[in-house]
């Protein structure tokens, strides 16, 4: 049986929960067998230890503590890859547009559900001129001007922020 409302009343769109970020740990899918997949460590390929980043571990807080509120965020990936050789080659863009931010969603359904794009930073980023004149700082600004709700945070309490500053809320 499907909940069409979650427990913030809003209309559960989904379906279930399912979509909400637990563990962003590495996994191998590998194939076992017809359709079976395992998470076994003694199948997983040896290659080197990746370091996750400050900024990499902010993503599934923040976007589990906006669904929390009863909004909902998307990491939004974006970048260029190349792939095939010589005449096959091709070149594959994924994510809106260069510049856009790390989390694509909406705020919470009751107030309105704006447009919500937040550039996730490492804590203690701080703003430079540079910055001011990037493809990500154009981006919130047209989201701003757009009636949209977008900013950066460097931690969950920033993101939090921007639906107090928005909608004059306590969370």
């Amino acid at each position: 049986m499907v909940n069409d409302d979650d427990q913030n009343g809003e209309p559960n769109l989904f379906g279930d929960e399912s979509f909400l970020p637990e563990d962003h740990g590495p996994k191998n899918f590998g194939n076992q067998g017809r359709g079976q997949f395992s998470t076994s460590q003694s199948q997983e390929p040896k290659r080197r230890q990746r370091r996750e980043s400050d900024e990499a571990k902010l993503y599934p807080l923040i976007t589990r503590a906006w669904c929390e509120a009863g909004g909902r965020l998307f990491r939004n990936h974006v970048g260029v890859s190349q792939h095939g050789t010589g005449r096959n080659k091709r070149v594959v863009r994924t994510g809106l547009v260069p510049g856009s931010s790390d989390l694509i969603g909406w705020a919470p359904l009751r107030l309105g559900g704006r447009f919500t794009a937040i550039e996730v930073k490492p804590p203690g980023w701080k703003t430079t001129p540079k910055w001011l004149d990037s493809k990500q700082a154009k981006f919130i600004r047209a989201v701003r001007a757009g009636g949209g709700i977008a900013g950066v945070a460097t931690s969950v309490e920033d993101a939090l922020a921007m639906l107090e500053e928005n909608y004059r809320i306590t969370i």
